[in-house]
């Protein structure tokens, strides 16, 4: 719920950069392929979430 501490973190993999700032890494924007990727998990992605929230 917004406004609280009392919500689900969703993490999606992404590894580690071979080089460089890991913060960095992880808070840069997705690239154009890493948005066609999640785009095609959308899905899959809604499924796991409903799930977590006890939606059928």
């Amino acid at each position: 719920r917004i406004g609280s501490d009392n919500f689900y973190h969703v993490r999606i993999g992404i590894g580690r950069p071979k080089f460089g700032n890991v913060a960095l890494y992880v808070t840069t924007p997705f690239s154009t392929d890493e948005m066609i990727t999640l785009s095609q998990k959308k899905g899959e992605l809604e499924s796991v979430v409903k799930k977590l929230q006890g939606v059928k």
